[in-house]
């Protein structure tokens, strides 16, 4: 099957999040409205283009809640699931020195870049990055450190992060950090300070009205000529068995031929 470096995931019958061109997904929005759902669906989504460019996925779930009993499910998910900020900062190192080695050991295409070179996409969950933040200050600025080096270099790389989290105020997550993410999600009702800090392109005078019920917000992709965010809804995903789903997912053989890495370390 032919490889694309382009992952495509639905989100509701008129917006699709296309990775490649709006990498790096945030996803904020009060207790109760859905944002752990939809990163449920998004990382079921993600994973389930193993039939055709599908990656790995890694998860930081701080707050032991739903994505970490996902430990017991992904295969090799006593590594790729971690909760303490001790083994986030492990994992992001690792997830760092990875991509390094993608761009130190392999020259790129004039015309194609990194593409060329068939890269496994890979997928970065962190639900609740201000409870990570806060468990072990002496090593948030580590844990930042990856962030951001991960967010402006891990595009060409096949490498992207979903974080989730309540208000996306400057000490849960640095101002430049945030502007960096190109899929800006926010669910539920919000007040106008809020939209701005996830969507500073919105006024009191053009901001949108939307539906604020649960899993209902605005989501805003940039690079795809967008003034303003636009209405979304996320997927209903309670009727989904998921870990019946992930073991079909993980049961089935890769369809491309991803770049054999040595030095990739989990």
């Amino acid at each position: 099957m032919n490889y694309s470096d382009h992952v495509v995931i639905p989100l509701d019958s008129v917006n699709k999040i296309d990775l490649k061109d709006s990498p790096h997904i945030l996803i904020t929005g009060k207790t109760g409205f859905g944002k752990t759902s939809l990163m449920k669906w998004l990382i079921l989504s993600f994973m389930s283009q193993k039939y055709e460019n599908g990656g790995n996925v890694y998860i930081i779930d701080n707050k032991r809640s739903q994505l970490y009993a996902w430990r017991r499910i992904l295969s090799n998910g006593n590594k790729s699931v971690v909760a303490s900020a001790d083994k986030a900062a492990k994992l992001l190192r690792l997830m760092t020195e990875n991509m390094n080695h993608r761009y130190f050991d392999n020259v790129p295409d004039l015309n194609d870049g990194y593409s060329i070179y068939h890269f496994r996409p890979v997928l970065i969950v962190i639900d609740e990055l201000t409870s990570l933040l806060a468990e072990k200050p002496k090593i948030s600025d580590e844990i930042n450190d990856h962030l951001t080096q991960l967010i402006m270099k891990g595009r060409e790389a096949q490498i992207y992060l979903l974080v989730g989290l309540q208000r996306p105020e400057s000490k849960a997550i640095d101002t430049n950090i945030r502007a960096q993410f190109n899929t800006r999600i926010f669910l539920g009702p919000s007040s106008s300070d809020e939209l701005k800090m996830i969507f500073p392109m919105v006024t009191n005078r053009n901001r949108p009205i939307y539906p604020a019920g649960r899993g209902e917000g605005l989501i805003f992709l940039e690079n795809q000529g967008w003034q303003l965010p636009r209405p979304c809804k996320a997927p209903d995903i309670r009727k989904i068995d998921i870990p019946r789903a992930i073991t079909t997912i993980q049961s089935q053989p890769d369809y491309c031929d991803f770049l054999t890495e040595p030095y990739w370390q989990d």
